[in-house]
């Protein structure tokens, strides 16, 4: 994968500011905690001389470079860190990554620079805050994001998800064509919503001067992959089409892309969805496949950047399971001092082995219905939905993710119903999915 220059840049303008607040902090590793130091490091030739393992994470898809590295070191392990800086430490067992986010959130925040670097490029919105600001601004929109206050925007996506299908419908009549980039198509329908759930304001499914001109910047991507969902105040708009514009259209993409690679799970779906004599936000919960398949989905695809933290204070983090050192000793916590920063990639929480199985990276929505098929509730990552991680944990968890959750639900149900996914020989590169897209005929 090509690193986009608009990436890199950020990550080399955060990697500056992160030293600039843990120099002062940090010595080298060994001299203030040494229990974090004894745990397994990434092959150092691997790593840059200037950038360490960072720069090779840029150049994967998301946590991708952290779950290949957890095969071969651990749930928990050290990676170079750019700058000369002393090592991160990665967090990949679901224990410590709630004892970091939710148990002792107040020891652990993210960095100030990182924080200002979030607020230039996307406002003052609930990822660019923390402590008391953060609690108000919560406090003043979680009464937008209740299981009530979400059923009463269910009218305004279906209204946007049934254009998007039937303009996908007369693109493919009128080109008699077959391939088509589902990401501007997701992407147009998922900035319509935000329009009139959140603004009252028609991006006429995408179409207008000011929905082309956000989602170009977008592309470009400016996206921050924030999961944060902020609105009802001018304040907030920045955030907004982030978190629930673009996290969403991405997932919906991957759920697409997984159908076209397993067509048993996307006829299975079909025939539930073609069962409904018509939809409403009743009739989606009540889809019992249409739930196993967006839950997989999300554990598999958690669209996120791993979350970063810096600890304020010395802590030590429980372990789920215990884990071998370099030097042999199986340990059951980990020490950290004040400045050690750590790394919790999504990904790792979702796909754990020792949790799911040997076939916890595979696509099986059946696993969520069939008894057993879902790991006992204390083995799985904690967060506001359905032991998967892609939502966050603790008090800075997604507030708006049951509006994620509906989207991606009502988005595929009428999709499917009337389309059918496959894929092409087309190659799928960054800001591009061709998938063969065929009308089908309702049943």
């Amino acid at each position: 994968m090509i690193v986009n220059s608009y990436s890199l840049s950020v990550f080399c303008l955060w990697d500056i500011l992160l030293v600039l607040e843990t120099c002062a902090t940090q010595t080298e590793c060994g001299a203030k905690a040494p229990n974090a130091c004894e745990f397994l490091l990434q092959d150092s030739k691997q790593a840059s001389w200037i950038w360490g393992h960072e720069l090779e994470i840029t150049y994967h898809d998301v946590s991708e470079s952290y779950v290949k590295w957890a095969t071969s070191l651990g749930l928990v392990y050290r990676i170079k860190a750019a700058l000369f800086q002393p090592d991160i430490v990665v967090i990949g067992d679901n224990f410590a990554a709630h004892h970091i986010l939710h148990n002792a959130y107040t020891t652990y925040g993210k960095s100030q620079g990182f924080l200002q670097l979030i607020r230039t490029l996307i406002g003052a919105g609930l990822g660019g805050i923390e402590g008391e600001d953060h609690k108000y601004q919560r406090r003043l929109l979680a009464p937008a994001f209740t299981a009530e206050a979400v059923e009463a925007m269910s009218d305004d996506i279906f209204f946007c998800v049934e254009r998007m299908t039937q303009n996908l419908s007369s693109s493919l009549i009128d080109t008699s064509g077959t391939t088509v980039d589902i990401v501007p198509v997701i992407s147009a329908c998922t900035l319509d919503i935000i329009g009139r759930v959140g603004f009252g304001h028609d991006f006429e499914g995408g179409e207008n001067k000011d929905a082309k001109a956000i989602r170009s910047a977008w592309h470009q991507d400016v996206v921050m992959s924030q999961t944060f969902i902020g609105f009802l105040a001018p304040r907030l708009l920045n955030i907004f089409p982030v978190a629930g514009h673009e996290s969403t259209a991405v997932t919906a993409d991957f759920l697409l892309l997984q159908l076209a690679q397993t067509p048993s799970v996307q006829r299975k779906l079909q025939q539930e969805i073609r069962t409904a004599a018509s939809f409403d936000y009743k009739s989606i919960g009540e889809f019992e496949y249409l739930s196993a398949v967006v839950k997989e989905g999300l554990r598999l695809h958690p669209v996120g950047q791993p979350t970063q933290r810096i600890a304020r204070h010395d802590d030590v983090i429980p372990l789920g399971t215990a884990i071998r050192t370099g030097s042999g000793e199986m340990v059951s916590s980990l020490a950290v001092e004040a400045g050690q920063v750590l790394q919790i990639p999504w990904a790792i929480l979702n796909v754990n082995k020792q949790v799911w199985g040997d076939n916890a990276d595979k696509f099986i929505p059946e696993r969520w219905i069939e008894p057993g098929g879902v790991p006992p509730v204390d083995k799985l990552p904690r967060g506001p939905w359905n032991g998967v991680s892609s939502f966050s944990d603790g008090p800075q968890s997604c507030i708006g993710y049951r509006v994620a959750v509906l989207e991606l639900k009502i988005i595929l149900a009428l999709l499917v119903r009337s389309f059918q996914f496959d894929l092409t020989k087309a190659k799928i590169v960054q800001s591009s999915m061709p998938l063969k897209v065929s009308l089908v005929l309702e049943l």
